[in-house]
């Protein structure tokens, strides 16, 4: 079955009657449940005085006929007892208690034929209230609650005989189920009133807002010739009223905003020329940054290598100074060629040429790999590094050249802003999602207004021309972009002077999903 939904009216017309329609309503409501909790309480009042009424009455012909027929005449009996409980429609219960407590007769038995009905099933009465009400010579009544949750009222009603003698008393039980009939004939009367008075209602309430809404309608008309592009264009409406100086106003903004659309499209055209020139600029400066890096490294190859060479005594005995200044211009080669090779591979993914080789491979392994690698640097620095990956890691999957790349130059960005004596932890957890790979540091840390902009090309978290930390700030945005690739996140957490960690998970191959790629490799 299709769901029913139901919209609230659109029109201010629809909105004025339902808003009016729905204050009367409430009052109507409001007047009919204070008129309906009244008579409830009135007719209930009834029913507990015709109830009383009743019991007096009827406990005299009830233990006289129980005297006479019970025992001789029971037939007689029951038919008596019927013909009186109909008198009362209220009535429910009836049972017969002599003043020791027993229940000589309870009405339930009319149900039964008399051979069913034995004396020493009859029972004593246990309720200790009742045994007190039954031993009083004055009637009593009080409200009871049935197992299913109904009110009862019981009266309890002592006989006594003309000569003063108090053998029997009758118990009733009264249902205030016709209270409900009453209330609702009561409830269905004052519904159809509060109908008759809702439907004059919403037609006064439409009457009346048509008069209102009729100028409203012209002005959302040229509202919507203003959306579609129509503009300057104006109305007249007299009402002498607010309406009329909000027509005035729409005017006013309709002459103003065709004045100033004009002249935002100027400035629109001005800023898609000034953007094309930026795109061309920016092209420019990657290509010139590409070219003058690829030009630079074949020289410095060169350099690289006669120093070395020169270094290692291949040209020539060097003394002990010569051998130390060479090592030290080796070390700033190297240093210079790995900022060359950031540039050429920036400019490179620039470009968009960004080619994914996707294989299973160990993270173990190659973070093993990397951190041996960059072991004289950690030397040089005095940083202690930390490897925790547990050995029965599953396979990852992506490209391993790019993702070596994404850890060597974490690592390298963590070691740059860990002071000597500090530590660099990389882990890798497996997950739900796949294999979670961390680098932490305690080093200086990021300052919170840097972090949204880490990853951005050129980002210097020191930007003064004194910073303390070199680079040309495009590690991370490398980072980055190699991530992006391959369509993963990377997260950071970092507080200023405690330090920084890096996050990103790759997907895991795991056992299950190769069986289940082998199954789908054709024999031979």
């Amino acid at each position: 079955m299709a769901n029913l939904r139901f919209s609230a009216p659109r029109s201010i017309k629809a909105k004025y009657a339902v808003a009016f329609s729905a204050l009367v309503t409430f009052f109507l409501i409001l007047s009919m449940s204070v008129q309906v909790t009244l008579q409830r309480g009135e007719l209930r009042r009834d029913i507990d005085i015709s109830s009383q009424s009743y019991a007096l009455l009827a406990r005299k012909p009830i233990c006289e006929a129980y005297e006479i027929y019970y025992n001789s005449g029971y037939y007689k009996f029951r038919e008596i007892m019927l013909d009186l409980m109909k008198m009362n429609p209220d009535l429910l219960h009836v049972s017969i208690i002599d003043v020791n407590g027993w229940q000589l007769f309870d009405s339930y038995e009319l149900n039964e034929g008399f051979e069913s009905f034995r004396r020493e099933q009859r029972r004593a009465v246990e309720d200790s209230e009742v045994l007190k009400r039954v031993r009083s010579l004055d009637s009593s009544k009080r409200v009871v609650t049935a197992s299913d949750g109904a009110e009862m009222l019981e009266i309890v009603a002592p006989y006594v005989e003309e000569w003063g003698h108090h053998k029997y008393s009758v118990k009733y039980l009264f249902s205030y189920a016709s209270l409900q009939s009453k209330i609702n004939s009561l409830i269905l009367q004052a519904a159809l009133y509060s109908l008759a008075a809702i439907i004059a209602a919403v037609l006064l309430a439409y009457y009346l807002s048509s008069k209102i809404t009729k100028p409203l309608v012209e002005l959302s008309g040229m509202s919507q010739d203003i959306a579609r592009g129509n503009y300057g264009r104006t109305i007249f409406i007299s009402t002498r009223d607010e309406v009329e100086g909000l027509a005035k106003s729409f005017n006013r903004m309709s002459t103003d905003l065709a004045r100033n659309i004009g002249e935002l499209e100027e400035s629109r055209q001005k800023l898609i020329r000034a953007n094309e020139e930026l795109k061309q600029l920016d092209r420019l400066k990657s290509d010139i940054l590409a070219n003058v890096s690829h030009e630079l490294r074949t020289p410095l190859t060169t350099i690289r290598g006669y120093t070395e060479s020169m270094a290692d005594g291949l040209l020539g005995v060097i003394s002990t100074e010569q051998e130390k200044g060479l090592r030290v211009m080796e070390r700033s080669l190297n240093r210079l060629s790995s900022t060359i090779g950031q540039l050429l591979e920036f400019s490179r993914l620039q470009s968009g040429k960004i080619n994914l080789d996707m294989r299973t491979f160990d993270i173990l392994l190659l973070a093993r790999l990397i951190l041996n690698n960059l072991r004289e640097e950690f030397e040089m620095r005095q940083i202690y590094v930390d490897l925790d990956v547990a050995e029965d890691l599953p396979l990852v999957r992506a490209d391993e050249e790019k993702i070596a790349q994404v850890i060597e130059n974490l690592v390298t960005n963590s070691v740059k802003f860990t002071p000597p004596g500090g530590k660099i932890e990389v882990s890798a957890r497996d997950g739900a999602e796949g294999v979670t790979v961390s680098i932490r540091d305690n080093g200086v840390g990021i300052p919170e207004k840097e972090l949204p902009h880490i990853f951005d090309h050129f980002h210097q978290v020191d930007g003064t021309s004194t910073r303390k930390y070199g680079g040309l700030g495009l590690g991370l945005a490398i980072v980055k972009q190699l991530l992006d690739a391959h369509a993963i996140l990377i997260s950071v957490a970092s507080k200023e002077g405690v330090g920084s960690q890096f996050s990103f998970t790759l997907p895991a191959e795991r056992e299950q999903d190769m069986k289940a790629q082998l199954k789908h490799i054709p024999a031979t």
